[in-house]
C-alpha cells in the first residue's frame, strides 16, 4: 500500500509501467485506473510505447470502449492473456475479473471514492488482495493522514527534468479582468496558447458564479474570430465533439480553450503559458493545483492567474486556499500544497469513507483518536452489555478524551521546519506526548534545534495542555473559534459528574464571572460559552485557575 507522490511531469508514469512489470515477471496482472477517459487514452498511448519491446500485452477499457472489443478484454482479463489493463471506472464494473491481479495502479487518487478504491482490491479471482500503489500530485487529507500513521507507506519524487521552471501565480479581481485581457492577447502573439477554466456549466439561481457558457460568449467577443480561434470543452458534450475540441487545442488550431475542470488531468499542451481559472475559490486546493500544472511544461515562463472577488470577503477555509496555492508556486510543491490542505479540511474518517474532515488545531485527527472513537461508540452501544465493568470505570473517569476544534493558526510553520519528513514527526510526537515534562522536553529540543519557537507553535503545544485539563474538568469537547471558547460537557445527564465537586468548580466559576460566562443547554448538550477568548494560551489559564 504505497503513496507515489510527484509534481506533473516528474515521472509517475513511468514509475507506473516499471512497477506493473516486475508484477508481470512473477506471474500477476496490474492494472492502472485513471479518472478520466482523456487521461486514460493518454497513459494507454505511452505504455504501448514502453511495452513494445517486451511481448506484453496490454489492453484499454473505458466507458466508450464497444460492446465486441469489451467482451475480449473481459475474456483476456480472465484467462490472464492481457498482462496491462488501462481504464476509467469500467473497471469495477462486476463482470471485470481477473485471473490473478497483483496490482492495483490509480492515478490521481483524489478523483476516486473510497469505496470505488477499494472494489478493486476483490477484482482477483485468484482471491488474494493486489498491491496498491496510488499516484498523485497533491493528496487528499485522509490519504496524507494514513501516510502519516503507516497505514501507507509515502514515496516522493522531488525532481522535475532540467529547465523547467515555477508556474508565476496571481491572485486578481474582477477590476483586473481589462489588463488580464490585454496579457491574454500579449501571450498569443508570443505564439502561446491559454487555458480559461469554470467551475460550472450552467448558471443556477443558487449560485450566481459566471458559467461556462457565459464566459465562453464573453471570451468569444473580447477576443473575436478569425484573429482569435477559441474552443470549448466542457463534461456534457458528447466524446466525439469534445475529443476534436482537445485536439483542435493540443495541435494548435485553437489559440483558446474554454473548459471546466474536465482538463484537470491527462490534457498535455506544452505550448500553453496561461491558465486562467474563474471563481477560483469555488475549487479545491488539489484541483487548483492540477489545473496550474496544464502550463509551464516546457522551460518556457508560465502563468496562472486566480479570478475571485476580494480575498477579504470570502469565507476563510476559501480565503487559505487561495493563499497557499499562491504561495506554494514552486516546482515539488504539491506535497506542501496536501498539508496545507490537510490543515484546512481534517484528515476525515480513516475508518469510514469520508476523505476529509472539519477544521481541526492541529491540521488532522489522528489515527488512534479515531480508532478509539469507533470502538468508544460500538462499545456503549452494540456491545454495552460485554463492556459494563469497563463502561462503570469509564463514568467514574468522566471522560477519556477532550477533543478541540478552533480557527486559529497553530502549526510548525514550513520557516521555522523546512522539512516536510522532520514537520510529520514533530506532528506524530506531540499527539503521542500527554506529560508535561515530556511537553518541556519537546519544547527545550524544538529551541535547541529550530532557534525560539514561533508563536503559532507555542499555541499548538498548549492545545495538549488544555485537553488535558479539559478531561480533568469531565469536558467531552472544547472550541476556540470567532474568539468564543465553547466547553461541552458529558453528554450522559445521569452521568454522577453532574453531582461531583469537579462540576461544581465549573459551576462556581461561571457564577463568579457572569459578565463573561453563560451556561447553555441546547440540542441534548450542556455547555459553558466563555468570551473573549483570543489565544489558546488565555483558555489554558482559566482553566488552570479552575482547576
Amino acid at each position: 500500500n504505497r503513496l507515489l507522490q510527484g509534481d506533473v511531469g516528474s515521472g509517475k508514469t513511468m514509475v507506473a509501467v516499471l512497477t506493473a512489470l516486475i508484477a508481470i515477471g512473477n506471474g500477476y496482472q496490474a492494472c492502472i485506473m485513471a479518472p478520466t477517459e482523456v487521461l486514460a487514452q493518454q497513459h494507454f498511448k505511452n505504455i504501448q510505447k514502453f511495452l513494445a519491446p517486451t511481448g506484453v500485452k496490454s489492453a484499454l477499457l473505458t466507458g466508450s470502449s464497444k460492446t465486441k472489443e469489451r467482451k475480449e478484454i473481459h475474456q483476456g482479463l480472465e484467462d490472464g492473456s492481457i498482462g496491462i489493463i488501462v481504464g476509467t471506472h469500467a473497471l469495477l464494473e462486476d463482470v471485470v475479473v481477473f485471473r490473478n491481479l497483483g496490482l492495483a495502479i490509480i492515478d490521481e487518487q483524489h478523483r476516486f471514492g473510497v469505496e470505488q478504491r477499494s472494489r478493486l482490491w476483490k477484482k482477483s479471482s485468484a482471491g488474494v488482495p493486489p498491491h496498491v500503489l496510488v499516484m498523485t500530485a497533491t493528496p487528499i487529507p485522509r490519504t496524507l493522514a494514513m501516510t502519516l500513521y503507516g497505514d501507507l507507506d509515502v514515496s516522493v519524487i522531488d525532481e522535475l527534468p532540467p529547465g523547467r521552471k515555477p508556474v508565476q501565480t496571481i491572485h486578481a479581481t474582477e477590476g483586473k479582468r481589462p489588463a488580464l485581457y490585454k496579457f491574454m492577447k500579449d501571450q498569443i502573439a508570443l505564439g502561446r496558447q491559454i487555458f480559461v477554466v469554470y467551475p460550472l456549466i450552467n448558471e443556477t439561481e443558487k449560485l450566481d458564479y459566471q458559467s461556462l457558457e457565459a464566459g465562453a460568449e464573453e471570451i468569444m467577443n473580447k477576443f473575436p474570430f478569425p484573429d482569435y480561434k477559441t474552443a470549448v470543452v466542457h463534461g456534457k458534450q458528447l466524446n466525439d465533439v469534445k475529443q476534436f475540441n482537445m485536439d483542435a487545442f493540443a495541435a494548435g488550431r485553437a489559440d483558446i480553450l474554454v473548459a471546466t475542470s474536465v482538463i484537470e488531468v491527462g490534457v498535455d499542451v506544452p505550448n500553453a503559458s496561461v491558465m486562467v481559472i474563474e471563481s477560483a475559490e469555488r475549487f479545491g486546493l488539489s484541483q487548483l493545483h492540477q489545473l496550474r500544472g496544464r502550463v509551464g511544461r516546457t522551460n518556457k515562463k508560465a502563468f496562472c492567474y486566480l479570478i475571485s472577488p476580494p480575498l477579504s470577503t470570502l469565507p476563510a477555509d476559501s480565503r487559505r486556499r487561495l493563499q497557499a496555492i499562491e504561495n506554494f508556486s514552486d516546482l515539488g510543491s504539491g506535497i506542501h500544497i496536501a498539508m496545507q490542505d490537510l490543515d484546512i479540511r481534517g484528515a476525515g474518517n480513516i475508518l469510514g469513507g469520508e476523505q476529509s474532515g472539519f477544521v481541526s488545531d492541529l491540521g488532522y485527527e489522528t489515527y488512534h483518536r479515531i480508532l478509539d472513537e469507533a470502538i468508544h461508540e460500538l462499545k456503549y452501544n452494540e456491545f454495552a452489555d460485554l463492556f459494563e465493568e469497563e463502561i462503570q470505570e469509564e463514568i467514574r473517569n468522566f471522560t477519556t478524551d477532550c477533543i478541540f476544534e478552533s480557527d486559529l493558526e497553530l502549526l510548525f510553520p514550513v520557516e521555522y521546519v523546512e522539512n516536510i519528513s522532520e514537520r510529520v514527526d514533530l506532528y506524530r510526537r506531540l499527539d503521542n506526548t500527554k506529560e508535561e515534562d515530556k511537553l518541556l522536553a519537546l519544547e527545550k529540543e524544538l529551541e535547541d534545534r529550530f532557534g525560539a519557537i514561533p508563536e503559532v507553535t507555542k499555541e499548538l503545544i498548549n492545545v495538549v495542555r488544555l485537553r488535558q485539563i479539559g478531561m480533568q474538568l469531565g469536558i467531552e469537547k472544547l472550541t476556540l473559534k470567532n474568539k468564543r471558547l465553547t466547553a461541552y460537557f458529558i453528554s450522559n445527564f445521569e452521568s454522577p459528574y453532574y453531582q461531583s465537586p469537579i462540576f461544581n468548580k465549573m459551576l462556581e466559576y461561571a457564577l463568579a464571572n457572569y459578565n463573561t460566562c453563560v451556561f447553555k443547554e441546547d440540542k441534548g448538550k450542556r455547555m459553558l460559552v466563555i468570551e473573549p477568548i483570543n489565544s489558546v494560551s488565555k483558555a489554558l489559564e482559566i482553566f488552570k485557575g479552575i482547576n
